[in-house]
């Protein structure tokens, strides 16, 4: 049987607002006339006052939850996910979820859903925040229906941090991962680093002159392309120099988030080095996620601090143009 945290309740708001106004009226019930009018307003908000408080205990009684926490970007309300757990078979109505984030006043409502059974899965969101490892305080889940005069919630556990990446930069459109490499390096000469030719195929629209193999198109009815194939290993590489201005750093974050989640879509690695990190990160390595909370908590360091690691020659550094 799933353990579940204590179920605790207390008034809303709007519950506060009817003691206040069950009082008028007790007092009105004293003070006037009507008795009989005021007598019958007394009976049906005392009649309330606990079908409230037993629906919104049986709404979450025997009910739980889970957080699954995944990275998100910053300044967005980030897509978390929340699992009902727990010997609940009733639906519950009107359940929402809550969390309180470190330094911060009060707790942000994630999202609701209007029925639930254990089992379901459903779709919350994040607070927006900005780039960090946002430790959580605490995080419940919980119901008012279908009054609203009280509310049940139950906490859930939250061990893990809200990871908020740097929001990506648009990188330029280009065809070959390796001119793009090129463009950012500044070297335009180069279809970048270690290549050799792969294979000839049609000429296609945003395809470069350079690239069209002259020799080849002259026995062809149509222009032809040489394409290139890296004799190293797949995968982008990035160095990053932490001794940088706040405004530069953010840039070059923005940049190697881009890069890494174009190394995820191509399923290829990612290596990323800088000061105390030389990582590579994709498939037979360690997550992309764990990049990703490398990046979301990476800071500027002093400009007499060690520089990063030392790296090849065609290695993207970062920012570009150097640092101050």
């Amino acid at each position: 049987m799933t353990s579940l945290a204590r179920l605790q309740v207390r008034p809303t708001v709007l519950g506060w607002k009817a003691a206040v106004f069950w009082c008028a009226i007790f007092v009105a019930w004293l003070a006037t006339p009507y008795s009989n009018l005021f007598f019958l307003l007394l009976c049906l908000l005392t009649t309330l006052a606990p079908l409230s408080l037993f629906f919104a205990m049986q709404n979450l009684r025997g009910l739980g939850a889970t957080l699954q926490l995944q990275p998100y970007v910053a300044d967005s309300e980030g897509p978390l996910l929340v699992d009902l757990v727990g010997p609940k078979k009733m639906p519950a109505l009107a359940v929402e979820v809550s969390m309180l984030v470190e330094g911060a006043r009060r707790a942000h409502a994630a999202g609701h859903r209007i029925e639930v059974r254990s089992g379901d899965r459903f779709l919350v969101h994040g607070p927006r925040l900005a780039r960090g490892v946002h430790a959580l305080r605490a995080a419940w889940i919980q119901s008012s229906a279908p009054y609203g005069l009280w509310k049940a919630r139950r906490r859930i556990a939250c061990p893990q941090p809200l990871v908020v990446y740097p929001r990506p930069r648009e990188l330029p459109e280009l065809r070959d991962r390796s001119a793009l490499l090129a463009a950012l390096r500044g070297d335009s000469s180069s279809p970048g680093g270690d290549f050799a030719p792969a294979g000839l195929r049609e000429f296609r629209d945003g395809d470069e002159l350079r690239h069209v193999d002259w020799r080849a198109s002259a026995r062809r009815p149509a222009l032809v392309v040489r394409e290139w194939e890296s004799d190293a290993i797949h995968g982008i590489e990035v160095s990053l120099d932490r001794r940088a201005k706040p405004e530069q750093l953010e840039e070059a974050l923005s940049l190697a988030t881009a890069l890494l989640f174009l190394a995820r879509d191509d399923k290829e690695s990612f290596a990323l080095s800088s000061q105390g990190l030389d990582g590579r990160y994709g498939l037979g390595h360690a997550s992309y996620d764990d990049a990703l909370r490398w990046l979301a908590a990476c800071t500027a360091l002093p400009s007499d601090a060690m520089a990063p690691p030392p790296v090849a020659r065609d290695v993207l550094r970062l920012p570009l143009g150097g640092a101050r």
